[in-house]
Formats: structure tokens, C-alpha cells, sequence
């Protein structure tokens, strides 16, 4: 099935809360990962390689309101002094699958739209600093290497995940 937009929120820690960026109207997340050249005898003349370096990037589009700063959301104008500020933020995308993303990073660009008798909209980039990491995946991992640790057998690696993601439903 597939997922509908509105069920994923960017949020952003702000002292020990994590706030969801206000008025947001859409993101993206976006992983690369460089790839570093080999050469094999068995290669037949064709290239071949393996995965190098990784990195991820989010992008933020919102419209920006007249609310400079709030108790329940991060504004336009909180996202700005953030990126002037080079703060590390934390962050956060939280899916109603219980699937949710979460790391540290930059926001390295904010850009700002403004036309006559439009609303004024604004798009921002966070580079992600590490490892992103994944709520579900972490607790399945710590579970694997828990059970087979000491010689113990998963069964069936397929029920592992649906009985995990029932708890984070």
C-alpha cells in the first residue's frame, strides 16, 4: 500500500523536544553513495567497483509565516538563525509506519520566494552529518545480535520484522 504524504513529519530538537517545522508542504530525503573503482582478473574488460564514502541529504519546502518564533513549531525564521547560527541540529522524520529517521546536520541552504499576491514560500537543505538512523532497524539489529550471540537461531527473519513492527505501530 502505498504511503500518503501527510503521515511523515520533519521535525526539529529544540532544547529537549523534538517540534515539527511549521508549515511544511512537502520534503525529501536523499541518500548517495560514491563509488570507488576496481579492476579484477575476472572483470572481462568491464569496470567494476565498491561502495566509498555516503552522505544524505534533506529537503525542506514550506511557506513561510508571520510568527517569528514558537513554543510548537519551528519557523522560517527559527530555520534561518539556525543556518547563520552553523548549529547542529537534530533531526527527526517521523512515518505513522513507526519507520523514522532520525540524525544530526547542517542546514546548509534557506531560500526564500517571495511574488505579489503569493503566499511566500521557502526551500531549505540539511546535510546530514553520519549515519542516519532508523528507529525499526535499530531495535531489529540490537535483537539479532542479542539472540545470536550466545549460538541462538532466528527462525524466520521475515516474522522477526511483522512481530517488531507491531510494537512500533
Amino acid at each position: 500500500m502505498a504511503i500518503i504524504g501527510e503521515l511523515e513529519i520533519v521535525s526539529i530538537k529544540v532544547d529537549s523536544a523534538y517540534l515539527p517545522i511549521g508549515c511544511l508542504v512537502g520534503h525529501s530525503f536523499s541518500e548517495e553513495t560514491d563509488m570507488l573503482d576496481t579492476t579484477t582478473q575476472d572483470d572481462g574488460g568491464w569496470e567494476t567497483s565498491i561502495p566509498n564514502r555516503q552522505r544524505a541529504n534533506i529537503g525542506l519546502n514550506g511557506l513561510v509565516t508571520s510568527e517569528v518564533s514558537s513554543l510548537t513549531s519551528v519557523t522560517f525564521a527559527d530555520l534561518r538563525n539556525m543556518k547563520r547560527n552553523k548549529e547542529l541540529v537534530e533531526w527527526k522524520i517521523a512515518r505513522a509506519s513507526g519507520y523514522n529517521d532520525y540524525g544530526e546536520g547542517y542546514i546548509t541552504s534557506i531560500n526564500e520566494s517571495v511574488s505579489v499576491n503569493e503566499l511566500i514560500s521557502f526551500d531549505a537543505s540539511i546535510k546530514v552529518e553520519g549515519n542516519p538512523n532508523n528507529e525499526f532497524y535499530n531495535f531489529y539489529n540490537n535483537y539479532w545480535d542479542l539472540v545470536t550471540s550466545d549460538s541462538g537461531v532466528i527462525e524466520n527473519e521475515q516474522c522477526l520484522k511483522n512481530d517488531i513492527k507491531k510494537i512500533f505501530e
